[in-house]
């Protein structure tokens, strides 16, 4: 147990160094080039609100401006403005873009390290000096959380304000005070203008509003009633929600210019959420059940030894039974009944969930340590716990493994213009996963979204090679999905290509929707075993991979693999295709 002060700072400094290190490492990693689809319109919409000549025109213009609230994107255009100030910025200067991604990636990344930080201050404030520090280790280290620190994305800096609101929620329960309410509506306001998300935490507040009037009362329920009814608490209630609101509308005043594009963009994400509609990007969750969270995103979010650990901490608290616990597990119940239950399963969804795991393992192993006496109890819980840390500090710097090489796309990229003639017919898929040909390979432009041919069946164009699509997002080819005329559209998309590239995105997408879609499955299937004329020459691909061992995360969520280490596979033709 850590009991000195010097010791603290010592090792808690220690943790925040390799938290810092894990996440800034690679930082530039990709770059120009983009391939994360939140990540570029996360971007464009920065870029194109630092640009625009009427602000009032780009809402209205733009449909999917308002798909993300803009704190991450005023940073952004902050930073970038300032940028201008030394060297002029330039959408087809590949400098350029190197450093706007960096500038946007690095907020997020020093967003994701302030929360191994004030994870640290929580921990210490709730439990003990020992279990913030183990908490803030654990943090530093899981793997979910370093990934998508290394992205300009709003899941990792929403989790911070949610962490920083239950911060603020221990003020309003133990000071009492106007002044912690405010406090707490100022960054809900915030942290609702970076993430719809936020909202969740309005609920945790109310509880804490609720504990800061009955703390000290008996449990008579009149008793708790009058202290509602003092005109105190209703002031302070008006305090959060008032300033929430306001915050809010000022962090985020394109909900005030365009309320009814904001409302249906709100309410076609909850349909995508829920299940109302299941588009092609959403067809790995088919048949998923809400343990898809415990054998999927957190098994390889965290690696399995910390979410053994961090879910024996849940049954913890519930067995301690004191009232910071229950805010704690307020929040995990609210955000996992409103999510968890949902069609939609992103890996990057438990992205919040990870710290308040991680501080309930950690408080766990502090706590249990403690009650432990004999010493050969306690030497089998010191072995068992520093090989939790072992295993995720593995795990962490296999997955950097991935930054530490060229992305598969580019590498595939190289190879395919040095080793496949100009003027080459090449039949792609529609995907960011895609590497890319011609001009987008040579001259990287900020606003290039690298979905060539997009809602097109027919496209072609002649760029260094002849490029073809191969449609196969569900919006524009629904036409297509009979299996007899799928098959057809196959055949003459086919008929003169010289090489096939493919990455995995939609082949592992259909094979979850098999009935449906037959002819598409069975075209994959074809084609990885060249029975359609084509031979595989040559296949791109990354693991995570660390002192010579390599981790298999083939089956896990699609997009933990899709967004930094696709597989990437070149066919060339060997005869005609078969029938």
């Amino acid at each position: 147990m850590v009991r000195n002060s010097k010791t603290t700072v010592i090792l808690l400094a220690l943790v925040v160094l390799s938290g810092l290190g894990v996440r800034f490492y690679g930082l530039g990693w990709g770059l120009p080039y983009h391939f994360h689809s939140d990540e570029f319109l996360l971007a464009s919409n920065a870029e194109q609100l630092r640009t625009t000549p009427s602000v009032a025109r780009l809402v209205e213009r733009e449909s999917k401006f308002l798909l993300y609230p803009p704190v991450l994107i005023f940073l952004n255009i902050g930073l970038v403005s300032a940028s201008t100030l030394v060297r002029p910025f330039s959408h087809s200067d590949p400098a350029s873009l190197t450093l706007f991604y960096l500038l946007a990636r690095g907020i997020v990344a020093g967003f994701g390290l302030a929360t191994v930080i004030l994870l640290y201050f929580l921990g210490s404030r709730l439990y003990s000096r020992t279990a913030g520090l183990l908490a803030a280790f654990f943090l530093a280290f899981t793997v979910l959380h370093v990934r998508d620190s290394h992205f300009f994305c709003t899941d990792v800096p929403l989790t911070f304000f949610l962490v920083l609101i239950l911060y603020l929620c221990l003020d309003i329960v133990e000071k009492k005070s106007r002044k912690a309410y405010l406090l707490a509506g100022i960054v809900t306001g915030i942290a609702i203008a970076t993430k719809q998300t936020a909202l969740l935490g309005i609920p945790v507040i109310l509880i804490a509003h609720l504990i800061s009037f009955w703390k000290g009362k008996g449990f008579s329920l009149k008793e708790r009633w009058q202290a509602l009814r003092s005109s105190e608490s209703p002031k302070k209630l008006a305090i959060v929600l008032g300033t929430t609101a306001i915050v809010f509308l000022i962090a985020n005043p394109f909900v005030v210019m365009n309320p009814g594009k904001f409302l249906d963009m709100s309410r076609r994400t909850f349909e995508f959420v829920k299940g109302a509609q299941q588009p092609q990007w959403t067809f790995q969750f088919t048949g998923t059940t809400v343990g898809y969270w415990f054998t999927n995103l957190l098994y390889y979010g965290m690696g399995p030894a910390l979410e053994i650990v961090c879910l024996l901490g849940i049954l913890w608290a519930l067995a301690k039974r004191k009232w910071t616990d229950g805010l704690v597990l307020l929040f995990l119940a609210i955000y996992f009944v409103s999510l968890g239950f949902g069609y939609m399963k992103f890996i990057r969804y438990a992205i919040p969930l990870l710290p308040f795991l991680c501080l309930l393992g950690a408080r766990f192993a502090a706590e249990l340590y403690e009650i432990v006496k004999p010493r050969v109890l306690r030497v089998i819980l010191t072995i068992g716990l520093a090989l939790v840390g072992v295993l995720s500090v593995f795990y962490t710097l296999a997955y950097l493994n991935i930054y530490k090489q060229d992305d598969v796309r580019i590498q595939a990229s190289r190879w395919i213009h040095e080793n496949i003639p100009q003027g080459s017919t090449v039949l792609i898929n529609i995907s960011y996963a895609t590497p890319l040909l011609g001009d987008m390979y040579f001259h990287p432009q900020f606003y290039d979204s690298y979905t060539v041919g997009f809602g097109q069946d027919e496209y072609v164009k002649k760029d260094f090679y002849t490029i073809k699509v191969l449609n196969l997002f569900t919006y524009a080819s629904a036409s297509l999905n009979p299996p007899d005329k799928f098959r057809k559209y196959v055949r003459e998309r086919m008929e003169d290509a010289d090489y096939i590239i493919m990455s995995n995105e939609h082949s592992e997408q259909y094979s979850f929707r098999s009935r449906e879609y037959p002819a598409v499955v069975q075209f994959f299937h074809r084609l990885y075993a060249e029975e359609l004329g084509f031979r595989l020459v040559k296949t791109f691909e990354a693991r995570p991979a660390f002192l010579g061992r390599t981790i298999n995360d083939d089956r896990s969520e699609l997009t933990f693999r899709l967004f930094d280490h696709p597989k990437v596979r070149i066919f060339e033709r060997i005869a005609a295709p078969k029938d």
